[in-house]
């Protein structure tokens, strides 16, 4: 971690950071930043870096949704979210994922209004899931408009804070005002966050003039930022993972240290993702296992050498194209390594093939396999009480425990109890109809849809929406 470190710095200060953006350079260059103003380079002094590592280290904040609800980040407890991460091609049909699977046609087709509005309502209901972003866009409208509908779609769905990645400047003011309606206005935003809006770096070693237009404005406002990257190894990073890790840590702190230049309050996240693509067959592996060791190793770098609070990471993960087998494996294993590494925002649950695909059902089997690794996790309290020394003397040799008031007090909190897997016998599994846990999440998803409806908004406060969504639609389609 001290090498990987080093080298970072090191490529701050030798190397720069191409930042294309007249404002942001000449921030900079007032701070004390070298900056090269023809290549629109930024060279960070040792001094500044390491000085904000260590306004970033040991910070706590927290994200707020309504009702009172708090998803705290301490640099402890882990979270879980939905948000689908997308890239600038992405952004070029609209962003987030395109597809969902049905399985009522037992096909994948393109997703509407409804899928959109579903997967928030399904992840406001289920438990393990803190932070609610958009799982799907709404593939009838034009692309320049999905991002300002699914803000308005999630702010109306759920209680819970929100997650959502915006492109352009006036989509992100858009995304702002709506949330100021959301809570109350816009200082009460700031002092309760309810969104968090990513940020990402393009490799290798550029932020574009968009990207620095939103980290000012969120800076200005004093809500939080997250400092995002996702360097491919062999493309747009070194082919080692060190190196690949190195690259991406340099491209978050350059992020880090211009919003605290912007602003020494605001509340910094990081999250660094080598992205794996397999030179064979020119895809994207998803969960390939040397993607999960830069994961994790990443994570042990955010964690123990820089002890970031919120370390961001796409957790529960499969390259698997149906929920199953392949999927299970896949998101069990990527999710509890990252979990055990240090991660306290995870995602990306609910979805398959890499991310373009939403599955409902697969969204309440990831809540399962969210509630089993925090059970890992959690481990388990050794004290006087747990020990009980007393009980054994109690029963005795040859006695049984089954009866003892000791076993009902403790049961609940020591041990987990699935609701989708089976611990039943051949006999009683056929008697009850042979169900697995794909047929048991069908049946729950049906029972969440038609029953949980969150509270919706006021109609003062979904009437002012509506009327940001309506200009913003006029807007871009000029």
């Amino acid at each position: 971690m001290r090498e990987i470190h080093a080298a970072s710095i090191g490529i701050l200060k030798n190397i720069g950071v191409e930042m294309r953006n007249e404002k942001a350079l000449k921030i900079m260059h007032e701070a004390g930043v070298e900056v090269d103003f023809r290549r629109q380079v930024a060279r960070f002094p040792s001094s500044l870096v390491e000085e904000t590592i260590k306004k970033v280290s040991g910070g706590e904040w927290a994200l707020y949704g309504r009702e009172g609800y708090k998803v705290g980040f301490t640099g402890r407890e882990a979270h879980f979210y939905t948000q689908t991460e997308i890239s600038p091609i992405a952004g070029k049909v609209g962003g987030f994922t395109q597809y969902v699977l049905d399985l009522n046609l037992m096909e994948r087709r393109e997703a509407n209004e409804k899928d959109v509005i579903d997967s928030i309502r399904l992840a406001d209901y289920l438990e393990n899931i803190k932070v609610v972003g958009p799982s799907v866009s709404d593939q009838t409208l034009p692309p320049k408009l999905r991002i300002i509908h699914n803000a308005a779609s999630l702010v109306n769905n759920t209680a819970k804070p929100g997650a959502i990645e915006v492109f352009t400047l006036d989509d992100l003011e858009c995304v702002v005002r709506i949330a100021s309606i959301a809570v109350g206005g816009i200082e009460e935003l700031k002092t309760r966050p309810m969104l968090l809006t990513p940020v990402e770096a393009t490799s290798p070693l550029r932020y574009s003039s968009n990207v620095l237009e939103n980290v000012m404005f969120l800076a200005k406002h004093k809500l939080p930022i997250t400092f995002y990257t996702m360097p491919i190894p062999g493309v747009s990073a070194p082919v080692t993972l060190a190196g690949a890790i190195a690259l991406g840590n340099a491209e978050v702190w350059a992020g880090a240290v211009f919003a605290k230049l912007l602003n020494s309050e605001v509340n910094v996240g990081l999250g660094i993702r080598v992205t794996i693509f397999d030179q064979r067959t020119l895809t994207h592996s998803y969960a390939a296992p040397e993607h999960q060791l830069a994961l994790i190793a990443s994570l042990q770098l955010l964690n123990e050498f820089y002890n970031v609070s919120n370390r961001r990471v796409s957790g529960i993960r499969t390259d698997a194209n149906f929920p199953g087998i392949q999927a299970g494996y896949e998101k069990a294993a990527t999710g509890l390594s990252v979990l055990l590494a240090g991660a306290t925002l995870v995602g990306n649950l609910g979805f398959l093939r890499s991310c373009d695909t939403f599955s409902c059902e697969q969204l309440v089997i990831d809540n399962e396999i969210v509630s089993t690794l925090n059970r890992y996790v959690k481990g388990f309290e050794v004290n006087e009480k747990t020990i009980a020394a007393n009980v054994i003397e109690e029963v005795g040799i040859g006695g049984n425990f089954l009866l003892h008031k000791h076993t009902p007090t403790h049961l609940r909190s020591e041990y987990w109890f699935p609701e989708l897997a089976d611990r039943i016998g051949w006999d009683e599994w056929k008697g009850k109809g042979e169900k697995d846990a794909l047929d048991k999440a069908k049946e729950k998803v049906k029972r969440i849809l038609e029953s949980h409806f969150p509270e919706p908004l006021d109609r003062d406060a979904q009437k002012e929406i509506q009327k940001i969504v309506k200009e913003a639609d006029k807007r871009l389609l000029r």
